[in-house]
């Protein structure tokens, strides 16, 4: 079974503590920017199969009875592990995902398709979709482009990580972001 992870964005009441570490367990609060001071990112552990759904239920449920809520601005970003897959898969995927993305999109609200924070890869270069992945060198130039030897891949902070299929995580960690869900 595929492992796989999630970051739950929501947000408190103005002047709400937030949750305490005791009370998160193996999950991590993270600042996200795009929250402000009141909301937090909650960052899963590494989850697998059936179990893991029970435990993002039982997390969320944690997180409504302190008081979390989530509007049009939070967002729900999901990886999977992409340890085993070759620069083909990804280039496999993301044509995939490319062709299926409309549909996604006629699921969730307009604010995830219009917003900066999951853009749809129709609004990617259509020229760097022709290059023949057929190594990670040639991936790495599709997804960044004519700098793509200067990108550091050691960072998660690249402005191509903002689509709503996040190859740039792969490069950094091997996971694949999901980034098309949204909070409501």
């Amino acid at each position: 079974k595929r492992k796989y992870g999630v970051e739950i964005e929501a947000l408190l009441d103005e002047g709400m503590d937030h949750l305490p570490l005791n009370r998160a367990g193996s999950w991590r609060q993270v600042q996200d920017g795009s929250l402000g001071d009141d909301g937090r990112e909650h960052v899963s552990p590494i989850l697998q199969g059936d179990e893991g759904f029970y435990e993002i239920r039982r997390f969320t449920a944690v997180l409504k009875d302190w008081g979390y809520f989530v509007r049009r601005s939070c967002g729900l970003h999901v990886h999977i592990d992409g340890r085993d897959l070759d620069s083909s898969d990804v280039k496999r995927l993301l044509k995939l995902t490319r062709f299926y993305e409309p549909v996604l999109y006629a699921m969730l609200p307009e604010s995830r398709r219009t917003g900066a924070y999951s853009v749809p890869l129709a609004k990617f270069p259509k020229s760097r979709f022709r290059i023949a992945a057929c190594g990670e060198a040639q991936l790495k130039k599709l997804w960044y482009g004519s700098r793509s030897q200067s990108v550091d891949t050691k960072s998660k902070y690249h402005h191509s990580r903002y689509y709503g299929l996040n190859l740039h995580s792969w490069f950094f960690r091997r996971s694949l972001e999901f980034r098309y869900h949204s909070g409501t």
